[in-house]
């Protein structure tokens, strides 16, 4: 009869810690929820919103635009001695219309080393990331957001998108791809301009490292933009 009381008594104290710690765990859990209900912010929910809106209305394939622009490409490659060497350039003119390529004119052409062009760039706004203020922000003409995300939901790109204050245009991307497939390090710089209510680049600056046979291989490929034109 002892030991049924005991064993009653342990199995009590037992069931009222795991109790305990059930509690725990949803006080933890509401707490943190609440913590980052209370976190948000929202002067950066009133950016994050326009910007989304701006980057449909401006960028031309989103509102089907048709339009043409000359680009010239320079791929460097940076050697053990420090010398840059260049190794592939082309300056071609591409036509787009609804986000895809027409045609193109080739000026100087590629010998095939050149990275694939890519002119698009993502609407970072929509996503499920994490987004922050910057803290160097001294009311300039431009607002930095951070853009990252956690292990779980394992977004990419990750970086900063810089933001007219006024107007909530992009002004600059700063994007990072990690894990990326063909590279082991993977990042690009996109600059904008506003052409008459259409944003686009005018220039592209991707740096990347190749694994070689015996070493990797760094490499920046410089994309500049110019004489764009909305045929309509």
């Amino acid at each position: 009869m002892l030991l049924y009381i005991i064993s009653i008594m342990i199995n009590n104290q037992l069931i009222h810690k795991i109790l305990t710690i059930f509690i725990i765990l949803i006080l933890y859990a509401s707490t943190a929820l609440s913590q980052e209900e209370i976190s948000t912010d929202p002067v950066l929910d009133y950016y994050l919103q326009r910007a989304k809106a701006v980057y449909k209305t401006c960028n031309p394939d989103e509102t089907g635009a048709a339009y043409s622009f000359i680009a010239r490409s320079y791929l460097s490659e940076l050697q053990r001695n420090g010398i840059i060497d260049l190794t592939d350039s082309s300056i071609v003119k591409y036509f787009f219309s609804f986000g895809n390529m027409d045609s193109q004119i080739v000026k100087i052409s590629t010998s095939g080393k050149l990275d694939s062009l890519d002119f698009s760039y993502p609407n970072l706004f929509e996503n499920d990331y994490d987004f922050n203020f910057y803290p160097h922000d001294i009311g300039g003409n431009n607002i930095s957001i951070g853009i990252d995300s956690d292990i779980t939901k394992n977004l990419k790109p990750v970086g900063i998108a810089v933001i007219d204050r006024n107007n909530y245009v992009l002004r600059r991307l700063y994007l990072y791809y990690p894990n990326e497939d063909r590279y082991k390090k993977y990042s690009k710089v996109i600059s904008f301009i506003d052409h008459e209510g259409i944003v686009f680049p005018d220039s592209i600056n991707t740096i990347f490292l190749k694994a070689g046979i015996f070493s990797t291989n760094h490499f920046r490929q410089l994309t500049v933009i110019d004489s764009f034109t909305v045929t309509h």
